[in-house]
């Protein structure tokens, strides 16, 4: 996976576009798909047929009548179930908002398609920092393994100080003339968290900060980009 220095120079349309050049340029076909309400699902089977017409073809001509079989791979939490019952139009895989829900392999059907649900992968190592602090923000690994109020220190700097600054602002009230401590205490004051004594509740403010994130509740922020070197 390739990344940005410092987090991101484009905005959120540009970057899918960007992406979708590369793998283009790889010989790879893409399809942008939003698992936040489903958008684009036609788009991503129309993709899938295509690649399957051919052989289909050949099938038919043969008088064989099988399943076509899709393995669904990637990162943790980053959708695959999701995707797997929005084309099936019903719950059959498991999801949750944390990585780690889908533990085996498993075969769904959907109609004439095979689609190969798998627990999700990631690097062997995490040498490079960078791309560690980003797999942590989706929640690609397990965030109690982390500390999540030092990592959201990270993410309101590098958001702050990044092309998606302002939607920080709006949000929280954070302009990125603070320090990073000064961000979440901005973000704990705006959501009202508040210990007793006045004292800041770092643990819920940070929590928030990933909700609101994930759930695209800040906004649509780019994280990485295909022409810049971690």
């Amino acid at each position: 996976m390739r990344g940005m220095n410092s987090l991101i120079s484009s905005q959120p349309e540009g970057a899918i576009r960007a992406w979708q050049a590369y793998f283009k340029a790889q010989g790879f076909s893409s399809v942008a798909v939003s698992m936040s309400g489903g958008r684009d699902l036609g788009a991503l089977k129309a993709a899938i047929n295509a690649l399957f017409a051919e052989k289909r073809a050949r099938n038919r001509e043969k008088g064989v009548n099988m399943p076509m079989r899709v393995m669904v791979a990637g990162i943790p939490n980053t959708g695959k179930s999701t995707l797997i019952n929005a084309l099936s139009g019903e719950k059959r895989a498991q999801t949750g908002d944390k990585a780690g829900v889908t533990r085996g392999k498993q075969w769904i059907r959907i109609a004439d398609l095979d689609l190969l649900d798998t627990p999700g992968t990631m690097p062997p190592s995490f040498d490079n920092q960078t791309l560690a602090k980003h797999l942590a923000y989706v929640g690609s690994i397990n965030d109690d393994i982390l500390d999540i109020p030092e990592l959201s220190l990270e993410f309101l700097w590098e958001v702050s100080h990044g092309a998606y600054g302002t939607i920080l602002a709006e949000k929280y009230g954070v302009t990125g003339e603070e320090s990073k401590l000064e961000m979440l205490e901005k973000v704990a004051k705006r959501r009202g968290f508040l210990l007793r004594g006045g004292d800041y509740d770092y643990d819920r403010a940070a929590k928030a900060v990933f909700d609101d994130f994930r759930k695209g509740r800040i906004g649509k922020i780019a994280l990485e980009l295909p022409e810049d070197e971690i």
